[in-house]
């Protein structure tokens, strides 16, 4: 038996030959005593070097011995050097402009929350003065609630979405976006109780942003600078959670509040003021929201770079009735069309390879192509095999950090919804 004369080194890309050891081949069960003996004390070989080297001269029944008769190649790369670990911090942190918009979806997509947050048991005041404070409180809990609700519904549904090639997360985003300030325009403009809890339920299950974000956010850079991009979510929502209640509590009731702007016998007034404002005091800041997703929206569309891998652009095919109906299905069996097509494209090829041509397997498969979209390769044809991304059920999901992150947000919502519910309602006596 050899005895071995490279000892790995420890943290690095080399291994080191001494010259104090020899390195022996015994084929026969004779050894040689033929040393042989480094040029120095330390000698860095390069490991992938030393890995081919070694196979070229090995057999099937050998082992990977260096014989004695052999020599080695030393390998000196001192003109490049291995770049030293890169230490992550906010300077050298990659895709800063990508960054900087999913930061500010966080923003906007939050602000139209608070801001209506501040002045909601007043709209619904509005709508019944003669209301007693109980039912308005029970209102403004049912609207505040509404939103979250058909989130709950429609977000898994949003995520699936957003994994497929045809979809992708930037439309995802892009949707709940728009659909987000159209549902803000409805709620401004509304005269009654009905159509606010309407307008704020569509908004819920239109909105799926903040999971496309966060995806979007861990896929831009590097698992390194996780901790830092993800703390940029968390301080747009903080910079939303007071800027939000702050512009909306002082664009209430325009005409009141800027007379010199909107009122009776100003310069954007005219004679009797903006009647639309007038009408209806709530709506400015809906409308301001409006203008700010919008534009993010914008800012997403031709600022902001897909980063789900194999995205192939949108599918318009799936629109198609017949298709919709059957990608909800799909969707909500934890599986998508396009896997499902994926597979079955393994499937008849890896038993194509194993089934005669003439056989009744083989005309079998054919008709499986057929029946999948699938041409038949010629003979002579190079055969790609295309498989699907693997997928994970979604039972794997509940791990106990899981579960505690999901339960601890739980708790810090619940104090949030129950404290911006209490205050404005103790406020309207």
């Amino acid at each position: 038996m050899a005895s071995a004369a490279l000892r790995q080194r420890v943290g690095s890309d080399a291994i080191t030959y001494d010259r104090n050891r020899t390195i022996e081949r015994n084929n026969d069960g004779h050894g040689s005593n033929n040393p042989i003996q480094s040029r120095s004390t330390d000698h860095i070989i390069s490991s992938p070097t030393m890995n081919r080297y070694i196979e070229s001269h090995s057999t099937a029944h050998e082992s990977p011995i260096i014989s004695s008769h052999q020599s080695i190649p030393f390998i000196f790369d001192t003109q490049h050097p291995s770049p030293p670990a890169i230490i992550p911090t906010w300077t050298n942190m990659p895709n800063k402009s990508q960054l900087f918009i999913l930061a500010l979806s966080r923003f906007v997509d939050f602000f139209q929350m608070a801001a209506l947050q501040t002045y909601m048991v007043h709209q619904l005041k509005s709508f019944d003065p003669s209301l007693s404070p109980t039912i308005v409180a029970h209102q403004a809990g049912v609207l505040q609630g509404s939103f979250t609700a058909a989130q709950i519904f429609t977000s898994i549904i949003w995520g699936r979405l957003a994994d497929r090639p045809s979809v992708g997360r930037k439309l995802v985003l892009n949707i709940g976006l728009i659909g987000t300030g159209i549902t803000m325009l409805g709620i401004g403009f509304s005269t009654s109780y009905e159509q606010v809890v309407a307008w704020r339920l569509l908004g819920g299950a239109i909105n799926g942003t903040v999971g496309a974000a966060r995806t979007m956010v861990a896929e831009t850079v590097d698992k390194k600078w996780h901790p830092r991009a993800f703390l940029l979510l968390p301080a747009a929502f903080n910079v939303a959670s007071v800027a939000g209640p702050i512009l909306g509590g002082t664009l209430v009731n325009p005409v009141l509040h800027f007379p010199g702007l909107f009122g009776v016998g100003s310069w954007l007034g005219g004679i009797e003021g903006v009647g639309w404002m007038r009408k209806y005091p709530f709506a400015l800041p809906n409308v301001c929201s409006t203008v700010f997703l919008f534009l993010e929206a914008t800012l997403v569309w031709f600022g902001l770079k897909e980063t789900l891998k194999g995205y192939r652009g949108l599918d318009w095919s799936l629109l198609e009735s017949k298709q919709v109906s059957q990608s909800l299905r799909n969707l909500l069996k934890g599986m998508g069309m396009s896997s499902a097509r994926d597979s079955g494209h393994s499937i008849v090829l890896k038993e194509r390879l194993l089934a005669r041509e003439d056989s009744p397997m083989a005309l079998e498969l054919d008709n499986l192509n057929a029946g999948l979209g699938l041409s038949t390769p010629i003979e002579g044809e190079k055969i790609v095999i295309k498989r699907a991304p693997a997928q994970l059920p979604f039972r794997r999901i509940w791990t106990k950090n899981v579960i505690w992150t999901l339960a601890s947000n739980a708790i810090f919502d619940f104090h949030m919804g129950f404290v911006l519910i209490i205050i404005p309602f103790l406020n309207i006596h």
